[in-house]
């Protein structure tokens, strides 16, 4: 029984931390930009973080295009999408 859920571990975390970094990068700027949408701030978050931020999304998709992982690739893709979105309804609203 223990070897079992023991294996199960071993075979699902990597790919589920992976994913979880993914979302947790792209989540660090959603909040800052969702509060200047709105009004509640007018302060934006350093450029120096956001690029850190999207240059490892970067290096995340091209580790996911190496070892051909679709979720990984969708999510950041996704995630790109929904950023460039909201900085443009930010920026030309």
């Amino acid at each position: 029984m223990f070897a079992k859920i023991s294996a199960f571990f071993k075979d699902h975390t990597p790919a589920t931390l992976e994913w979880l970094a993914v979302v947790l990068l792209h989540a660090a700027t959603i909040p800052t930009l969702l509060a200047g949408m709105s009004g509640l701030t007018d302060k934006m978050p350093p450029v120096d973080i956001v690029l850190f931020i999207w240059v490892a999304l970067i290096v995340l998709f091209a580790r996911a295009r190496m070892l051909g992982d679709q979720t990984i690739m969708s999510t950041i893709g996704l995630g790109f999408f929904v950023q460039a979105v909201m900085m443009a309804l930010l920026f030309f609203r």
